[in-house]
């Protein structure tokens, strides 16, 4: 529990209690029964995360790009390689948790739309997580009375913006800045109950169906676009693999061109030419004072 009145403020746990001047609400939707009112502002959202058994040369064969990768749908994809040779990927949303058992068939599909030389792969794990999202969806920044403060709400995208809500709420109770103000404009409005949830679980189904349409149409005019430029191509004699390059298509590793050699590359048209390059290419231990 928590007791804010007075000066010094006052948590209670199972274990322990602690008295502060300041309190910082950092629990997203987890405030649940704690702050009901301040839980209640938010919509809980899950989303759901697989990751494959090792795949070996067939993941390399597919991916050849090691960082993360993300659409820019409502629910949006996003996926990386893990472990070397295990593929990890995230999507689909729903207001209410569910198994993530049931959703591993729909992850194995998106997979398979986007690199078909991975359908059905393996699965070894399966598992949700939960994040609030406000409907303005904005972050929830801000003092709600007197060494009360709330940093909340940040709709998945936290990993930056949950250092600067940090960042904001450590000069305020420190230095008493108020660049927390410009967050004011964004208040704290009731997300709807269970009714705003089955009216966001609709509307995320319309959407992401209304999604998954366009991108098969678009996959659908690119394929008509590359047949007949293709074929335009193969016209005017250009040998076949030749025409795939020119189309952005993806080639097998033994058609692409050769990575050139370093003495190779074209001089640099920004280096100074007062600067060595001898002294910059070798090792710092190499080198010896004037």
């Amino acid at each position: 529990s928590i007791d804010t009145e007075g000066v010094r403020k006052r948590i209670a746990t199972p274990s322990a209690r602690v008295r502060a001047a300041h309190i910082v609400l950092a629990c997203s939707i987890h405030l649940g029964s704690l702050v009901p009112r301040i839980a209640g502002t938010l919509l809980p959202i899950w989303s759901y995360t697989m990751t494959t058994a090792p795949l070996g040369p067939r993941l390399a064969a597919a991916i050849a790009y090691r960082g993360a990768v993300t659409d820019t749908n409502l629910a949006s994809n996003h996926y990386r390689i893990v472990g070397n040779d295990r593929l990890l990927w995230s999507g689909h949303t729903t207001t209410w948790e569910a198994d993530p058992k049931r959703f591993v068939r729909r992850l194995k599909a998106d997979v398979a739309a986007v690199y078909p030389q991975l359908a059905d792969v393996e699965v070894e794990h399966a598992w949700s997580g939960v994040l609030g999202n406000a409907l303005h969806r904005m972050p929830q920044i801000g003092e709600l009375s007197g060494g009360l403060w709330l940093a909340s709400g940040f709709g998945g995208h936290g990993i930056n913006t949950t250092a600067m809500a940090g960042n904001i709420l450590a000069q305020a109770i420190v230095e008493g800045d108020d660049a927390w103000r410009l967050f004011a404009p964004f208040e704290l409005v009731w997300a709807g109950g269970s009714i705003g949830r089955a009216v966001m679980q609709v509307l995320y189904w319309w959407l992401d169906a209304r999604e998954r349409l366009a991108a098969r149409a678009a996959r659908r005019r690119e394929q008509e676009d590359v047949r007949l430029a293709k074929r335009a191509a193969l016209r005017e004699g250009y040998e076949e693999t030749g025409v795939e390059a020119q189309l952005g298509a993806v080639l097998p590793r033994e058609h692409l061109p050769a990575e050139p050699q370093r003495g190779e590359l074209p001089a640099d048209p920004v280096a100074s030419p007062a600067i060595d390059r001898r002294t910059v290419d070798e090792p710092l231990e190499a080198r010896t004072p004037d």
